[in-house]
């Protein structure tokens, strides 16, 4: 296996990885919302909606491994870092 083929392995793996985060965050985001409506829990509810900011991180590191996997060139790494210069 070549070095590029394994690391767009371990890319695809990373990737299966974070959108199984997303969807675990989710789901205790909007489950705990909903028990701290229901409980009228405002911790519980702050809780839930704390999933949001980790949904967005998520976000942000599935678009990274997508520039590093499928989109893949020299450029738009440099890019996507913000070490593109003009």
């Amino acid at each position: 296996m070549t070095d590029l083929t394994e690391r767009l392995v371990w890319i695809r793996k990373a990737s299966i990885l974070e959108y199984f985060s997303i969807v675990w965050m989710t789901a205790e985001g909007v489950a705990s919302v909903w028990a701290g409506i229901t409980a009228g829990s405002l911790s519980l509810e702050v809780f839930g909606l704390d999933s949001l900011i980790e949904l967005i991180s998520a976000g942000v590191v599935l678009w990274r491994l997508r520039v590093e996997g499928v989109e893949s060139s020299p450029e738009r790494t440099e890019q996507a870092e913000g070490l593109h210069h003009t």
